[in-house]
């Protein structure tokens, strides 16, 4: 019947071997390569989404409080040059149905966080976390 021819050679050559250790070498590069390049795309992602969140937070607070604001101190803010600070009076409204009184709140660098000065206490609270640096505050005047 039929015969097959049984080589007595088995296995690989040592060429045959380099070239395929080379090209899994390369694709195993290739693959690393780009699983890092994925993961510093994703830090730098998640680093411009906290800033950008952080920042929309910071602005919107200054901007409603300026809304909220009967008059801005002109002599107790600086305008057009760093670092700003922003001086508003608003009316606190009185619990029991009286009048309101006239606070003051302020917004400024201390470092280089943003802060608030809060009109009930007195102290400066943090706008913006330890991690973010704020390097300039310019407010301007309309």
């Amino acid at each position: 019947m039929f015969r097959f021819k049984q080589s007595k050679k088995a296995g690989y050559s040592l060429v045959e071997l380099l070239v395929y250790l080379a090209i899994l070498a390369f694709f195993s590069a290739l693959i690393v390569s780009l699983l890092i390049m994925m993961m510093r795309s994703f830090t730098e992602f998640r680093v411009r989404r906290n800033l950008v969140s952080v920042g929309t937070l910071s602005m919107d607070r200054v901007a409603r409080e300026i809304r909220l604001a009967t008059s801005v101190n002109d002599a107790g803010s600086v305008f057009g040059s760093h670092p700003g600070h922003l001086k508003l009076h608003q009316i606190l409204l009185a619990s029991s149905g009286g009048g309101g009184s006239l606070a003051s709140l302020e917004f400024g660098l201390t470092g280089d966080r943003l802060q608030v000065k809060d009109a009930f206490t007195g102290e400066w609270q943090n706008l913006s976390p330890d991690y973010i640096r704020v390097d300039n505050l310019v407010f301007r005047e309309i």
